[in-house]
């Protein structure tokens, strides 16, 4: 009976003296691993989308939006994207985010990101701070730049704060 309760005790011990030292591991200051996230290199807007095309494309889009004139609005984007989505399809979609936003009333160009290359082209999301009937937002215009060209494929507008 005592070699039983001996090995016993012997059990406990090694027990007692692994959980303190899984203890210590897991608490024991580690080194921190580097992860980079890759971010896409940065590119500058083409100087053909410059800061009056700019104005001029963002009064064609909010006029057309502003007199819910949607095929209008389906005119502003290419005819690569004109294939993408139907004129019916952005009539229903920019008519409920109309009721929702009411009419654009002053917009500021914010900043641009820079999305990567795809689909033969360089790929720019350009941002306006946006204020509309119904409270203030942002749109987004997505453009793909081939060569000195661009086009506009992408329309998004948001509802940020009513």
């Amino acid at each position: 009976m005592e070699k039983r309760i001996k090995r016993l005790e012997f059990g406990i011990i090694i027990l007692v003296l692994l959980n303190i030292l899984i203890l210590l591991f897991q608490f024991a200051p580690r080194e921190k691993k580097h992860v980079e996230i890759e971010n896409p290199v940065e590119k500058e807007l083409p100087r053909e989308f410059n800061k009056e095309i700019q104005k001029r494309v963002v009064s064609e889009i909010e006029e057309a939006y502003n007199s819910n004139k949607y095929s209008e609005l389906h005119q502003i984007f290419s005819e690569w994207a004109q294939v993408q989505i139907s004129k019916e399809t952005i009539e229903i979609e920019f008519s409920k985010l109309f009721k929702v936003t009411g009419i654009i009333t002053d917009n500021a160009y914010s900043h641009y990101e820079y999305s990567g290359f795809e689909s033969g082209g360089d790929w720019f999301n350009v941002f306006y701070t946006t204020k509309f009937e119904n409270g203030i937002g942002t749109m987004k215009i997505k453009l793909r730049v081939i060569g000195a060209n661009w086009e506009i494929v992408g329309i998004n507008i948001t509802l940020d704060e009513i």
